[in-house]
């Protein structure tokens, strides 16, 4: 069984927990290490009982905790060169293991597939997870800060039944909002963040597929968990799972069989 637990989700820090056969490894970690070791402790868990950690990009927000994290427990840190050098010394005295945007690599005979995505970073990436050997086996995907959806992230992500996915912006809420033009236009434009409609064009785009749905990283200024649900959930089938991950509580994990 796999479990991927939003620990935090949103601008002030994102924190992912992803378990499966006792083996536990981080996606992204932009918490200080008190609060990641409170929330570790919630799940019965230490920094101890990580295998790694596993970066997606180098903005604060996910990156932010790891070099303490790591350092603290002995982490090896899994990262893309681009997303290392991004980093600029947040990662000093860390093991870092560089990965290829299109190689996937494997941790306790889970299989991690990344993709590239359209972000103002250097090197960011999404993820699919599935068993190693399992070829036909279910799949679990995770996308954040994403500016706009290309057809290769649909083609990787049809497979999944269980998909983490960002929802950050409703567009008349960042546009009649308290930002500065030029934060807007970042947010909005292609290499920013996806709003609700373009999470829910491609939710209707893998629905036929998918099981749970968990709508990651919302805005706590432009976005709200009702309006990102009542944008994405017509997308969706009915028997389909779906449910919003905040910054400061967990979220319901996605729990897939295997």
């Amino acid at each position: 069984m796999l479990t991927f637990t939003p620990l935090a989700s949103g601008s002030k820090g994102n924190a992912n927990l992803l378990s499966w056969d006792g083996h536990h490894v981080l996606i992204d970690c932009g918490l200080r290490l008190k609060n990641i070791k409170d929330l570790l402790a919630q799940q019965g868990l230490s920094g101890h009982d990580l295998s790694a950690v596993i970066v997606t990009h180098e903005h604060s927000d996910h990156v932010g905790g790891i070099g303490p994290l790591a350092r603290a427990f002995g982490l090896d840190v899994h990262l893309t060169a681009g997303t290392q050098k991004g980093a600029d010394g947040l990662l000093d005295k860390v093991a870092c293991q560089i990965i290829s945007p299109h190689q996937p690599f494997t941790i306790g005979g889970l299989v991690f597939s990344p993709f590239p995505v359209p972000h103002d970073a250097r090197e960011c990436v999404g993820f699919t997870f599935h068993k190693e050997g399992q070829k036909n086996g279910p799949v679990m995907g995770y996308l954040t800060d994403c500016g706009h959806i290309t057809p290769y992230i649909t083609e990787r992500l049809k497979p999944c039944s269980y998909l983490a996915v960002e929802a950050n912006h409703c567009p008349d809420m960042l546009r009649d909002g308290p930002y500065p033009r030029q934060l807007k236009n970042r947010v909005g434009g292609p290499y920013g963040h996806l709003s609700n409609h373009q999470t829910a064009a491609l939710l209707a785009d893998l629905a036929e597929g998918l099981a749970e749905v968990r709508l990651t990283h919302l805005s706590e200024n432009n976005n709200t968990p009702d309006a990102a649900l009542q944008a994405t959930r017509p997308s969706l089938r009915a028997q389909t799972g779906l449910a919003v991950a905040e910054q400061y509580a967990v979220a319901p994990a996605l729990t897939m069989s295997w």
